[in-house]
C-alpha cells in the first residue's frame, strides 16, 4: 500500500479545495484567497505568481495564441462541413464558432501554463482532486455558457484537475475522491423580456409582409433612436421578438457522444499542450455547431419574412446562439454583415485575435479607423444619451473604480485576476491626499457587479460605509458629480467624456498596453492635465481646480483635447443619424447593384 509523503506540499488548485490543517501547502493562484466553500484556503502558504504578470510573455504568449486559433478555424470548418453534410465557408463557421473559440483556446492555455509553471517549481505535489475524472460534462451551448463556466470556481476546479492527470500524472500524488461530485452544467441565459407594449407592437408588425432591407440584432441602439433611425431608413422599427425569441430554446444539452466521435481528424500537435487542446476539442465544441446545429439552421431558414441585405449587431452574435447561425445563414446567401464595437475608448495593444474583422464586412468603431474594414460611426449607445444631461457643479468627486474576475476569460492587454490591484492602491492613494474640500466629497463606485474579490467591502472598510456608492447607476453618479475620475482607459471613461462633466483619467501603465493609433490621443489627454499615471500628481491638481473645476474643464488647452478625444475617440463629429443613415443606405445600394 503506497504511503503519501506527507512532506510534498498540497497543491491547492481553487478556494473550493481546503487541505488538512498544518500541511505544507502552495497555492496555485490568487484565486485561491477566495473562501469559495466557506473552508479555510488562507492558511500559511506560498502563492505563485500569475504567469501574464510577465508582459513580454503576454505579448509572446498571444502572438503564439491568435496563430493557434486562425489554424484551428479552417480545420474545424472543414469537419463541421463534412460531420453536417453541408458546404459552407470557413467564415461561416466561425461567426457560430465565436467567441466562443478565441476565449476557449486562452483559458485551456491559461490553465496548463499554470499547473505547468507550479510543476516547474517543484517536481511533486499532493493534489486533492475533487471532481470525476473526464467525460461527465455536457458541452457549452455556446459562448455565454462557456463564459459562466470559465468565471466559475467549480469548472475551474475540474479543468485544472484535468490538466495536472494530463501533464503531471506521474509526477503527483493525487487523491481520489471517494464519492466525485459532477459539475452542475451553467445554462445560457434567455434575452431579456422588453415591456408588454413595445413587444406587442413589435410582434403585430412582424406579421405584416414589411420590407426590412437592414435588420438590427443588438445592435446598441436604445428603443427611441433605433425607432428614429429606422424611420430615416424608410422601414418599420423592429426588435424581431416573434422571429428570435421562439428560436432561442432549443430544449437538451446533453452530448451526443456517437456524433462527436465523427467530428474531425485532430491536427498536428506542435506541443504537448495542443495535443491535450485538440483531444479536448471533440468534447467542448459548443452544441450549437454540433448537436442542436441542424435544428437551429432549420429554424433560421423558416424565417422566410426576413431576407436583409444588410445585417447590424453588436452583441447578438456575441450572445445569442440562434441568432448567430442566422447571421451565418444570411452571410452566405449574400448579405453585409456591420460588427458594432459595443464599448470603447483608447483601444488595446491587440484583441480578440481580430475575430470581429475576420467575421465582418464592416466594422463599425468608436475609435478613428486603424484597420482596413473599420468604419467610424458615432457610438450606438451614445446616440441620444446625454442630450438632457444636467449636473450637479456642487456635487461629489466621484472614483470609478475597476475590477476583474479572478480568472482568465480570454488572452488581453488588459488587467487579469489580480492586476486590478495597482489600481485600486492608487485610488487609496489618491483620496489620502486630496486636500479638506475634495477629500470630504470623494466618493468611490465600485465595479457594478461583483467580480469575485468583493473590492466594494474593501473599499467601505478603507474610507467608510458612506463613501463607497453602490446600486446607483453610471449615468445617476456622473449627474451627481462635480467631477469624475476614471480609474479605466476603457468605455466607461468615454462616457465620462461624453457627458460633458469634468473628468480625469487616472491609471497605472503597467497592465494596460494601448494601440499605437491612440498613443497621440494620450499625449494629448496627458498634455492638457486630463491623463494621469501618478496619482499623486492627480491629487495635486484636483486640489488646484477644486474651488472651480469648470473654469478649468473650458479652457482653451483642455477643450481642445476634449475635442480631439470627441473626433478620434468617439466620431462625436458627426451627426449621428445623417451619418449612420447615409452609411447604411450605401451598403443597400451596394448590395442591390
Amino acid at each position: 500500500m503506497h504511503c503519501p509523503d506527507t512532506e510534498t506540499p498540497f497543491l491547492v488548485l481553487t478556494g473550493l479545495d481546503a487541505p488538512p490543517d498544518r500541511e505544507p501547502r502552495v497555492h496555485l493562484g490568487d484565486w485561491c484567497e477566495l473562501n469559495v466553500n466557506s473552508q479555510d484556503t488562507s492558511a500559511p502558504g506560498e502563492t505563485l505568481p500569475f504567469h501574464w504578470d510577465d508582459r513580454r510573455k503576454l505579448a509572446r504568449d498571444y502572438e503564439y495564441l491568435e496563430g493557434l486559433h486562425h489554424r484551428l478555424v479552417p480545420i474545424l470548418a472543414s469537419s463541421l462541413n463534412a460531420l453536417h453534410d453541408v458546404d459552407r465557408s470557413a467564415r461561416y463557421w466561425q461567426i457560430i464558432l465565436e467567441p466562443w473559440l478565441l476565449s476557449y483556446v486562452a483559458v485551456m492555455f491559461d490553465r496548463w501554463q499554470t499547473v505547468e509553471r507550479a510543476f516547474e517549481i517543484r517536481r511533486s505535489f499532493r493534489v486533492r482532486a475533487l471532481y470525476a475524472k473526464e467525460g461527465g460534462e455536457a458541452p457549452p451551448l455556446g459562448y455565454s455558457e462557456f463564459l459562466c463556466r470559465a468565471l466559475d470556481h467549480r469548472w475551474n476546479q475540474g479543468a485544472l484537475e484535468t490538466v495536472v492527470r494530463h501533464r503531471f500524472g506521474a509526477h503527483a500524488q493525487i487523491q481520489e475522491p471517494k464519492q466525485p461530485t459532477p459539475i452542475a452544467p451553467l445554462g445560457e441565459d434567455p434575452p431579456a423580456r422588453p415591456a408588454r407594449t413595445t413587444e406587442f407592437i413589435d410582434r403585430l408588425l412582424g406579421w405584416l409582409p414589411l420590407p426590412h432591407d437592414i435588420v438590427f440584432l443588438g445592435a446598441g441602439f436604445d428603443l427611441r433612436p433605433l425607432i428614429k433611425l429606422n424611420m430615416a431608413l424608410g422601414q418599420a422599427p423592429r426588435l424581431y421578438l416573434r422571429e428570435f425569441r421562439e428560436g432561442h430554446t432549443i430544449g437538451e444539452d446533453e452530448a451526443d457522444h456517437a456524433l462527436r466521435s465523427k467530428l474531425f481528424v485532430e491536427p498536428k500537435a506542435e506541443n504537448e499542450f495542443e495535443e491535450f487542446l485538440f483531444r479536448r476539442l471533440r468534447t467542448d465544441i459548443p452544441s450549437s455547431a454540433v448537436e442542436h446545429f441542424a435544428r437551429l439552421r432549420s429554424r433560421a431558414s423558416a424565417i422566410r419574412n426576413l431576407r436583409p441585405k444588410v445585417v447590424v449587431s453588436a452583441s447578438a452574435h456575441w450572445h445569442d446562439s440562434f441568432a448567430r447561425v442566422w447571421v451565418a445563414e444570411q452571410v452566405a446567401r449574400g448579405a453585409t454583415f456591420v460588427s458594432v464595437e459595443h464599448g470603447g475608448s483608447l483601444p488595446p495593444f491587440r484583441e480578440l485575435f481580430d475575430f470581429e474583422v475576420d467575421v465582418a464586412d464592416v466594422r463599425a468603431t468608436w475609435f478613428a479607423p486603424y484597420h482596413s474594414k473599420h468604419r467610424q460611426l458615432p457610438p450606438a449607445r451614445l446616440v441620444g444619451r446625454f442630450d438632457d444631461f444636467e449636473w450637479d457643479e456642487s456635487g461629489h468627486l466621484s472614483v470609478i473604480a475597476n475590477e476583474c474576475p479572478p480568472w482568465v476569460y480570454r488572452a488581453q492587454f488588459y488587467p487579469m485576476v489580480k492586476q486590478w490591484e495597482p489600481s485600486f492602491e492608487m485610488v487609496k492613494t489618491l483620496v489620502g491626499l486630496l486636500s479638506e474640500g475634495p477629500q470630504a466629497a470623494a466618493r468611490v463606485k465600485p465595479y457594478p457587479s461583483d467580480q469575485g474579490w468583493d473590492t466594494k467591502a474593501r473599499f467601505q472598510q478603507e474610507f467608510g460605509t458612506g463613501r463607497v456608492t453602490t446600486g446607483v447607476s453610471l449615468d445617476r453618479v456622473m449627474s451627481d458629480s462635480r467631477m469624475v475620475v476614471c480609474t479605466y482607459p476603457e468605455t466607461t471613461f468615454a462616457e465620462a467624456m461624453a457627458s460633458g462633466v469634468p473628468c480625469l483619467l487616472m491609471y497605472p501603465t503597467e497592465f494596460y498596453e494601448l494601440h499605437p493609433a491612440c498613443i497621440r490621443l494620450l499625449d494629448v489627454l496627458r498634455d492638457a492635465r486630463i491623463a494621469f499615471h501618478d496619482a499623486r500628481a492627480a491629487a495635486m491638481h484636483i486640489n488646484q481646480i477644486w474651488p472651480d473645476p469648470l473654469t478649468w474643464w473650458r479652457t482653451g488647452p483642455v477643450v481642445e483635447a476634449r475635442d480631439d478625444f470627441a473626433r478620434t475617440a468617439l466620431g462625436a463629429d458627426q451627426p449621428w443619424l445623417g451619418t449612420w443613415t447615409a452609411f447604411l443606405r450605401a451598403l443597400v445600394a451596394e448590395a442591390t447593384s
